[in-house]
């Protein structure tokens, strides 16, 4: 009961860090303006919806958005349709909902994809469910490059972040229908989940890559146990080769796509072989995980360890477990590869073959990849987590101190406390909650909303030719930067003769 009640404490703490640690962000979001893409995707969708009032008709020119992308520029169909509906299509007030969205598709796909492993699988309780997963969440959250980019430009936001819920919500009910062979209605939850991977097929490249070599990997390895510790009992694995088939031909559908074809010719005429895509991919892998691992990411590993083995030794969710977790070493090994691989469609469109520190910044620059990049980081590192102990485990070490465990937490803690004070002094921006508090505290966050108030104003006025402000400051939430598509973008979402600048906007 004491074991349990320093669960429930440590989960309420969780619960109220959070909170308090989202509402200057909550609160800094609801400046969010449409910006750049937002326009060019949602422009007739926007002015079907002001002459009809028809949310249908908007959604019918969406679809034409969507066929009309996939024939000119991008085969990621899914998100082609949403970025056509973004939240300004129907009011700018709903626009500025977009970072509380982004927020809740993160939280609710990971308690999909944590209490579909953890809780139904591996039958663990709902205290220690919720800790590892709220845990993994909030540092997900907390530890982007591109805050605007994660959560408060809609286009981006919907294109990588949404994109990474849906597929982690895919995963989750896949595994878990893998395992669970005494569901109700299976071919129904078969169909659903099918639909479900078609959808999560459709969003950003380095997304569905991921998610295909995740998939690849897993009945690959899941075979060759099997065939070398295991029964030779294929049937459980091959109940989920439906939804993998309908995710592969997803795949196959987005970047297979006509449009992807023109566009490469107008980004870029030459690109590079396997040897340099993979070489290069590595490098800027290992440059990554450099700047990502920090004391506060030790700390989390610490914790996530603390609580894992709690949940293996105390909860013994491992008792009846045929699985004996073998070659820990190798899981760490693809882990990698696997991290690595998600810069393979940079370095493979990217023709420079020498490997210069501008190369290294110029590609962990691009905020959006980074994003990605850093969802699957952080929950590889739990993966890896969960698999050792496990390996511990079956090796019959299953020593347990709840004294040790408790003070490795406090330190913990104490020691995130530390690196975080000295990170954000240095860099306001590292962190969400001390980019919108630096956002607020600063006011570039009101005067970056009152700006945009006022050109909004201006654009939905009956003039044919009008003239708009530029934007005079840079928040970290927020999205002033890429300007170029503004001027043709908004001149036909509002359908304006001619949108002009007094000059171009600060960055």
């Amino acid at each position: 009961m004491k074991k349990k009640t320093h669960l429930y404490i440590f989960l309420v703490l969780i619960i109220l860090t959070i909170i308090a640690a989202l509402v200057p962000f909550i609160w800094a979001s609801k400046y969010a303006y449409p910006w750049a893409d937002d326009f060019g995707y949602g422009a007739n969708p926007h002015l079907i919806f002001r002459s009809t009032g028809s949310v249908f008709a908007a959604i019918g020119a969406a679809f034409a958005r969507t066929v009309e992308a996939y024939l000119t520029w991008q085969g990621t169909y899914t998100s082609c349709f949403l970025m056509a509906l973004q939240p300004g299509v129907f009011s700018v007030k709903l626009y500025h909902l977009t970072g509380a969205m982004m927020i809740t598709a993160m939280f609710v796909s990971y308690y999909i994809l944590f209490n579909s492993i953890l809780r139904k699988v591996f039958k663990a309780s709902k205290t220690i469910t919720w800790c590892i997963f709220l845990l993994t969440t909030f540092i997900s959250i907390e530890g982007v490059d591109g805050k605007a980019e994660a959560f408060t430009w809609f286009n981006s936001a919907v294109h990588y972040t949404f994109g990474h819920a849906l597929l982690m919500v895919f995963l989750g009910l896949t595994f878990l229908y893998m395992q669970d062979t005494e569901q109700k209605r299976p071919l129904l939850n078969c169909i659903l989940i099918s639909i479900l991977g078609l959808l999560a097929a459709g969003v950003n490249n380095i997304t569905v890559f991921g998610g295909l070599l995740t998939l690849i990997i897993f009945i690959g390895c899941s075979m060759l146990y099997l065939t070398i510790w295991g029964k030779r009992n294929y049937k459980i694995v091959f109940r989920i080769l439906p939804m993998t088939i309908t995710y592969i031909i997803g795949t196959v559908i987005n970047l297979t796509a006509i449009g992807n074809k023109k566009r490469m010719v107008l980004v870029t005429d030459k690109t590079n072989g396997l040897f340099v895509t993979a070489k290069n991919a590595f490098v800027l892998s290992n440059a990554f995980i450099q700047r990502h691992f920090s004391l506060v990411t030790l700390a989390f590993i610490l914790i996530t360890c603390i609580l894992t083995w709690y949940m293996i030794t105390q909860e013994e969710v491992l008792k009846n477990v045929d699985f004996k977790f073998p070659l820990p070493g190798l899981i760490t090994f693809i882990s990698y590869c696997l991290l690595s691989a998600l810069y393979a469609p940079s370095t493979y469109l990217d023709a420079s073959t020498e490997i210069t520190i501008g190369y290294i910044n110029g590609n962990l620059g691009v905020r959006r990849v980074a994003n990605c990049v850093y969802f699957a980081f952080i929950l590889l590192l739990v993966l890896n987590i969960f698999y050792y102990c496990a390996w511990l485990y079956k090796k019959n070490f299953n020593y347990h101190n709840s004294i040790l465990g408790t003070s490795i937490v406090c330190i913990s803690v104490v020691m995130t406390i530390l690196s975080i004070k000295s990170q954000i002094i240095e860099t306001p921006g590292k962190y969400l909650t001390s980019a919108s508090i630096s956002d607020l505290s600063l006011s570039t966050a009101q005067y970056y909303g009152y700006q945009m108030a006022l050109n909004f104003q201006i654009l939905e006025t009956d003039d044919a030719v009008v003239t708009v402000s530029p934007i005079a400051v840079d928040p970290f939430v927020l999205y002033p930067r890429d300007a170029s598509d503004w001027k043709e973008g908004v001149r036909t979402y509002y359908g304006k003769d001619e949108v002009n600048y007094d000059h171009e906007p600060y960055f």
